[in-house]
């Protein structure tokens, strides 16, 4: 549970080490920048964890707020639904070590990541040759391209369902 603190801490400690030595100038300009930029995507990382334990310890409550959405608003400046994303993304990536390990390898980004959640959301057709198959697909080809895959993968099932439902009669 605290490993998300845990990492947070380290990624505060880096920003605050990079910050003295940009002032110390002990580094290229150039270095220090792409240096920051590497931890900007630890933060981005770091943050869909850290908000997702807050919401089961019931921190929002405790802080006043109704929810990740209201204090990431509030809080943070990020929208309501780009932090209730990135908790969602972070409880489903628990259980999904694969996922998880493509995405700390930057082989996409978070975007990329929850849209292969949505497709691997029914557990039943979420098989380990299936999630390989979306990490793959990702990893090949643009957001744009793999937001319309999953439209295709949902209406197809939904299509799937709604003919189960009538005994496959059309």
């Amino acid at each position: 549970p605290g490993d998300e603190i845990s990492d947070a801490e380290r990624t505060l400690e880096k920003t605050a080490r990079l910050c003295r030595e940009a002032e110390a100038r002990s580094d290229s300009a150039d270095s220090l920048i792409r240096a920051l930029l590497r931890v900007e995507d630890e933060i981005e990382r770091s943050l869909g964890p850290l908000l997702a334990r807050m919401g089961e310890i019931g921190a929002w409550r405790a802080l006043r707020y109704s929810g990740v959405g209201h204090y990431a608003e509030e809080r943070l400046g990020i929208s309501r639904t780009q932090a209730e994303d990135r908790a969602r993304l972070a409880r489903v990536l628990r259980s999904r070590p694969r996922l998880r390990c493509a995405l700390e390898e930057e082989r996409f980004g978070w975007e990329a990541a929850s849209l292969i959640a949505r497709a691997l959301r029914r557990p039943t057709h979420a098989t380990d040759d299936v999630e390989t198959a979306w990490i793959d697909r990702a990893a090949e080809t643009t957001i744009k391209r793999l937001r319309e895959e999953v439209r295709i993968v949902a209406r197809e099932r939904v299509l799937r369902d709604r003919d189960g439902d009538r005994g496959g009669d059309r």
